[in-house]
């Protein structure tokens, strides 16, 4: 795996110009799509962190312009089954991820928010592969995302 953890590939809009920053988030206890306002890149970054609980390490997911992300050093972070089986249908590639996954697009090595077809793609891996967790579903006409119970 290939570690992204500069400023380097997150792009933003001068920082006048709040926008938001969507991602999918898969852990064991299922799926859930965020969207946080950000004012630069650095917003990008800290989110991605946050979302991880620390330093973020890039996942090759085998798709073109869709990156994973997890925690680099994974300590004290329990096995997720669920982005563990999710990524390694996407790729193909024998991952062992702990801690949560993070979801999101980029174009030309610049991260951003995670298109509408970049999310169906995860959630339909999800809701082939996770038995852990509730279904999910994505509207085809805006993007929303249902949860079923």
């Amino acid at each position: 795996m290939g570690s992204n953890n500069t400023t380097s590939a997150f792009s933003g809009e001068s920082p006048q110009e709040a926008r938001a920053f969507r991602f999918a988030v898969v852990t064991d206890g299922g799926l859930i799509v965020q969207e946080v306002p950000i004012s630069d890149e650095r917003g990008i970054l800290s989110h991605l962190q946050r979302a991880v609980g620390g330093y973020i390490e890039r996942v090759d997911v085998g798709h073109d312009g869709l990156d994973g992300f997890a925690n680099k050093e994974g300590h004290g972070l329990a096995y997720n089954h669920n982005a563990t089986r999710v990524v390694r249908a996407l790729s193909g590639l024998p991952y062992s991820l702990v801690g949560p996954v993070v979801f999101a697009s980029h174009t030309g090595g610049t991260v951003h928010s995670i298109t509408d077809e970049h999310l169906a793609l995860v959630v339909a891996e999800y809701n082939r592969v996770a038995p852990y967790g509730p279904r999910v579903s994505v509207s085809p006409a805006d993007g929303s995302v249902t949860v079923d119970q």
